[in-house]
Order: C-alpha cells, then sequence, then structure tokens
C-alpha cells in the first residue's frame, strides 16, 4: 500500500492510497475575487487535471472549484 499526496491546484490537494482518493482544502485560505466581483474563490484546479488512473487503466481528471459570495 501506497499513500501518495500532491497539489493539484490553487488550495486543493489530493492524496491517493491504493484507489481511494482524498481531496484536501483549507478554508481558512482568503479566496480570490472573481473577475464579476461577486464571489471569492478558495480552491480551484483552474482546469481538469490527472489525478490517478482507474484500476482498468483508464485515466481520471478532476476539476473543481470552491467558492463563496465576497462579503458585503
Amino acid at each position: 500500500m501506497s499513500i501518495s499526496k500532491f497539489n493539484v491546484g490553487r488550495n486543493v490537494t489530493v492524496s491517493l492510497d491504493d484507489y481511494l482518493m482524498t481531496v484536501e482544502i483549507d478554508l481558512r485560505v482568503e479566496g480570490i475575487t472573481s473577475a464579476s466581483g461577486k464571489s471569492d474563490t478558495v480552491a480551484t484546479t483552474g482546469a481538469p487535471q490527472a489525478v490517478a488512473s482507474l484500476p482498468d487503466g483508464r485515466p481520471v481528471k478532476m476539476n473543481l472549484s470552491v467558492f463563496a459570495p465576497v462579503k458585503a
């Protein structure tokens, strides 16, 4: 059993333990305000990122955005 941990974007860390994937996001990190000014992006992969392979060898990609409304 091998555990690997790596970053796949801004404030996004993935851990793999064989075929179990865990996504870690620190909600204390200050977000970056979107172009519209309506939301803060707390974590993002930016685009689909290769993160693992299925047991049959097919690649697995992840696309993720975590955001919150801008404080009033």
